[in-house]
């Protein structure tokens, strides 16, 4: 009937206990939302052997903050998971997301030993320029229309006022409307505007 609905929407459990991306998965496209990676709690080599079971399903990925808590896992996934990049798995964000999540991403991994001139290294600079480098940077409003591959699907990244780049998406199909909005903020920051998910006309 007309309110079946025609997604399923699942948190992403690594074992780390905090939730570390949401699948939201559609009849025919199946959208990774901020995948994340609690390098404290979930080693790197269980953080790959985790995604490796999810990664194959996956056919988009976007990112809504320039945060670990979004995009932690980004690089890794893109690393190890090359050849699903490659193939199928095209990956957006605004562009603030794209250069703060690079910067925030190689401090993260510079820490913790993955990346960097040490005998741990998993991976090498180059391997996070190049991940950062694949992402499809979009400016806010801007509709990313995919309805010939995903059966009505659209796009729409929408200032969340939360961080630089922050953003509330709007997912369509021909079927549904969802909004994903990890932090969102009502007040005009001195940095950010507001979120502005309502034009004037509301």
């Amino acid at each position: 009937g007309a309110n079946r609905m025609t997604f399923k929407y699942l948190c992403c459990d690594d074992g780390s206990g905090t939730p570390v991306g949401t699948v939201v998965q559609f009849e025919n496209v199946t959208i990774l939302i901020d995948p994340s990676w609690v390098a404290d709690k979930i080693s790197y080599k269980a953080a790959v052997s985790y995604w490796s079971e999810v990664i194959p399903t996956i056919d988009l990925i976007i990112l809504s903050e320039p945060t670990i808590e979004s995009l932690g896992a980004y690089a890794l996934l893109f690393y190890n998971f090359l050849s699903h990049f490659i193939s199928r798995i095209d990956v957006y964000a605004t562009l603030p997301i794209s250069n703060l999540g690079r910067v925030s991403t190689i401090d993260y991994y510079v820490n913790r030993g993955i990346v960097g001139p040490f005998t741990t290294n998993e991976m090498d600079l180059d391997d996070i320029e190049r991940a950062f480098d694949f992402i499809k940077s979009l400016r806010y409003s801007q509709i990313v229309d995919l309805k010939f591959k995903f059966d009505g699907l659209t796009l729409t990244a929408f200032n969340s006022g939360s961080t630089p780049g922050g953003s509330l998406w709007c997912i369509s199909t021909y079927e549904e409307k969802l909004i994903y909005a990890k932090r969102w903020n009502h007040t005009k920051g001195t940095l950010l505007n507001g979120a502005n998910l309502l034009d004037n006309s509301g």
